[in-house]
């Protein structure tokens, strides 16, 4: 085992580091070898930590979108706080601190428990390759459930899908939106109008509409079902779309060129129309599926095709490949309808409506 080079070390500080380390091993039964190792292991950063489990794991995960999910939740709610931290550093606290940062377990709660979950996972892959960890500070249990509120019952509260708006008001937020000049105004009317995830929807791009078709295709990679999902177009959609400035890849860009609008702004705009408290971008799909299910006649394959949920068992989804698209054009069509979307459609009231809509369906 080397001690270091002379003359850094003179012989007798070798002498008495060697005395110390023949004491371990005879005292201790301690291999300073091992032990040299361990110290080592202990002074590397969590992020290097972070990206070697990544890189270890990415081969077993059969999800392909696993490492990029891994990855840009690091990067986003651990790294700038303790990333660059040794692990043998890193306490109970700093874990505490960046979970309740701007309030996260409470209002991501689900988010939270994730980032919480891969720290744990993370510190242990580095006490396993011998970093000096006695007690992993993201346990849960006997630690952080002790501070924090019990995951569950957090959700019941917080959970933000709870808040949906009432189909009777969707007209009329339809017709708000349309007065805003707001980029966030725009992502959330197409949120309205196609009933699709708050993630589809600001990362959208202009490479995934096809005009011709009338179709937005939102491709595997970036869906919750990791399968490819067809939005019909209706004539007055793509010709609304087409108005939109293009200003890079993506259709609703942010405050910067060529980046996606956020969820934090989509908040911002609910909350500055006084919606907040009534629903969320996420609760619009549940909008949707209520006014569906409640004043039409389309059956609930069709409904749920819409929402890109899955239909049916593993056998059934083996079998039958179909998205149901031409249905679920007309479905679409007739909840644009009901919105008033169309300048061309006369508006009718609720009761006629609804009556048109289920012989439509029929």
């Amino acid at each position: 085992m080397g001690l270091g080079p002379y003359p850094e070390v003179s012989l007798a500080d070798a002498r008495f580091r060697a005395a110390e380390k023949r004491l371990l091993i005879k005292r201790d039964k301690i291999d300073p070898l091992r032990l040299e190792g361990g110290r080592k292991a202990s002074q590397r950063t969590f992020a290097e930590y972070a990206e070697e489990f990544i890189a270890h794991r990415e081969p077993h995960w059969r999800n392909k979108k696993s490492p990029d999910q891994w990855r840009s939740t690091i990067d986003e709610y651990v790294n700038p706080h303790i990333g660059s931290k040794p692990v043998r550093d890193i306490t109970s606290d700093d874990v505490y601190r960046l979970l309740t940062r701007n309030s996260l377990w409470e209002n991501k709660n689900e988010t939270a428990s994730r980032v919480r979950g891969r720290i744990k996972r993370i510190l242990d892959y580095a006490a396993a390759h011998g970093a000096q960890i006695a007690k992993n500070p993201a346990d849960w249990e006997g630690n952080l459930r002790e501070r924090l509120p019990d995951v569950k019952k957090v959700r019941e509260r917080f959970d933000t899908r709870l808040r949906s708006l009432p189909y009777r008001l969707a007209k009329e937020f339809l017709a708000e939106l349309a007065a805003r000049k707001e980029m966030s105004a725009k992502a959330m009317t197409w949120a309205l109008l196609t009933a699709c995830r708050t993630g589809n929807i600001r990362t959208m791009t202009w490479d995934q509409l096809d005009f011709d078709q009338k179709l937005w295709i939102c491709p595997a990679a970036t869906m919750k079902t990791n399968v490819e999902h067809r939005v019909p177009l209706s004539d007055e959609q793509v010709n609304w779309i087409k108005e939109i400035p293009r200003l890079g890849d993506f259709v609703f860009t942010g405050g910067r060129r060529n980046k996606p609008i956020s969820d934090n702004t989509l908040l911002a705009l609910l909350r500055r129309m006084n919606y907040l408290d009534q629903t969320t971008t996420h609760g619009l799909r549940a909008t949707f599926s209520t006014w569906a299910n409640d004043r039409t006649n389309y059956q609930n394959d069709i409904i749920e095709a819409a929402l890109a949920h899955k239909i049916g068992n593993k056998t059934a989804q083996a079998y039958n490949r179909s998205d149901l698209l031409a249905k679920r054009r007309n479905l679409m069509l007739d909840w644009q309808r009901y919105l008033g979307f169309s300048p061309s459609i006369e508006a009718v009231e609720d009761g006629k409506l609804e009556s048109e809509l289920k012989k439509s369906a029929a």
